[in-house]
């Protein structure tokens, strides 16, 4: 007999899904701000790794967590070039860049997301 309490479904912590939550948020608010269509584009693609990566998807948050690392990379290239004319702006840019790197450490380091990963498998494996 199972526990009703038990969801079927593994969940994603609610913290990783907030962090997450929060970047596509601020990420399509700046896109929609300044009229950026491929940023748009790129959004959206990263918001349809996430709902994989929230759903289980190990194939998925490896996906999300390249496309996070270009972020990172982005942000870290636009603190450096930004960081003599505009040091708020680097700050910010910097700040950010440690907002991703955060985001991908959740994903491959959180016990709780290890377990996502594992009991999504197993679902996969028992469906069959």
């Amino acid at each position: 007999m199972s526990n009703p309490e038990t969801p079927a479904v593994p969940r994603a912590p609610k913290a990783f899904i907030f962090l997450l939550g929060a970047y596509l948020l601020l990420n399509g608010g700046s896109a929609l701000y300044r009229r950026d269509v491929l940023g748009a584009v790129f959004l959206v693609i990263v918001a349809i790794a996430a709902w994989r990566t929230v759903q289980g998807g190990k194939a998925a948050s490896f996906y999300l967590s390249a496309l996070l690392v270009l972020g990172i990379v982005g942000s870290v290239r636009a603190a450096a070039s930004m960081w003599t004319l505009d040091p708020t702006g680097a700050l910010v840019s910097a700040a950010f860049a440690v907002y991703l790197s955060v985001l991908v450490g959740y994903i491959f380091l959180h016990p709780g997301m290890r377990a996502l990963y594992t009991k999504a498998e197993r679902a996969k494996w028992t469906e069959r």
